[in-house]
């Protein structure tokens, strides 16, 4: 009996306290701009509050993917102007950054927003993967590396499929 109620809270765990926060892929069309994007956002994947990827066209790219996170902390925290480093089957791959932003949300917490250019190289890497993990470095404190979870991996590689 003990047994059947181990295996019956386990299972309600793992129903009820999955280790990626909520995920979607969304198309937005910004028809003022001409800017049509697609993305995968999701929640909570490690220390970060959100990993975005991003597929997007305008006027002047065509065509352009790009991995943006933002990340809130009760400590002053800002990315540092450096490539996130992204390591798919043992090859480290350098994204080049986009944009970053730093600011003070309130009187207990810090918003880092960082985003970094993915080559067509590296989508066709992505595409490939079984697994991804990614480097970020920080201005004044240590980086951070976290190895993406399947279902985000799979998600990104949904986003690179879709058509606009």
């Amino acid at each position: 009996m003990k047994k059947k109620n181990l295996l019956f809270l386990v299972a309600w765990l793992l129903i009820i306290l999955p280790s990626v926060g909520y995920a979607e892929i969304t198309k937005k069309v910004d028809s003022f701009e001409d800017i049509v994007c697609i993305d995968s956002i999701t929640e909570n994947v490690g220390p970060f509050y959100t990993v975005n990827f991003i597929k997007g066209k305008s006027q002047e790219e065509p065509l352009y993917y790009a991995l943006q996170i933002y990340q809130i902390d009760s400590e002053w925290l800002s990315f540092a102007d450096h490539p996130l480093q992204m390591k798919i089957t043992g090859k480290i791959y350098e994204l080049p950054v986009y944009k970053m932003a730093n600011k003070k949300v309130d009187t207990s917490r810090f918003y880092a927003r960082g985003m970094w250019y993915v080559s067509e190289e590296t989508v066709k890497r992505i595409l490939e993967a079984d697994s991804i993990t990614i480097r970020v470095h920080y201005d004044l404190h240590p980086f951070t590396t976290l190895t993406i979870p399947s279902n985000v991996l799979n998600e990104w590689k949904q986003v690179i499929k879709k058509k606009f």
